[in-house]
C-alpha cells in the first residue's frame, strides 16, 4: 500500500522538476522587468545594484537562459534586465564615462531619479556582435 501511495509521488516530482529544467530558462526570463534593476553611481562608474528575486532566478539557469535573454530585449519593459543578466554571464565592458554601463546610456539624477533612453536596438546589436564572437572559435 505505501508503495502504491510513494511511486505515483514520485513519478509526478520527477515530471515537474523535468518540466522546470526544460522551461525554466523561458518561465524565469518572462519574470524580468527593467525596475528590479537598482542603480548606483560609484567611483568606478555605473553598477546595478540590488538586484530582485525573479533577476535571481532567471540567472539560476546561467548560459541557457541566452536565446529568452535575447528575446527580452526586443520587449521595452525587460530589456535592460536582460541586459545586466547577459552581462552577468558574459561579461561587461567598462563604460568610457560615468553615464554608461556596458553601452547602455543611464541618467541618474540627483533626487534619486533614473532615466534610461530607449536603446533597444542598440543593446540588441551589441548581443549580436558579443555573442558572435563569444562563439567564433
Amino acid at each position: 500500500m505505501v508503495r502504491r501511495l510513494i511511486m505515483p509521488g514520485l513519478i509526478t516530482a520527477l515530471i515537474i522538476v523535468s518540466a522546470l529544467i526544460v522551461a525554466g530558462p523561458a518561465i524565469s526570463t518572462s519574470l524580468l522587468r527593467n525596475d528590479q534593476i537598482h542603480w548606483h553611481g560609484t567611483a568606478g562608474g555605473l553598477m546595478p545594484g540590488q538586484i530582485d528575486w525573479q533577476m535571481r532566478a532567471a540567472s539560476i539557469f546561467g548560459r541557457r537562459s541566452t536565446e529568452n535573454l535575447m528575446t527580452a530585449l526586443d520587449d521595452e519593459n525587460r530589456y535592460v534586465a536582460a541586459h545586466v543578466l547577459l552581462g552577468s554571464l558574459y561579461g561587461q565592458e567598462p563604460g568610457d564615462s560615468g553615464q554608461y554601463w556596458d553601452g547602455l546610456l543611464i541618467d541618474i539624477f540627483a533626487d534619486g531619479r533614473v532615466v534610461i533612453p530607449d536603446q533597444r536596438e542598440a543593446i540588441r546589436r551589441h548581443w549580436k556582435s558579443k555573442l558572435t564572437k563569444v562563439s567564433s572559435p
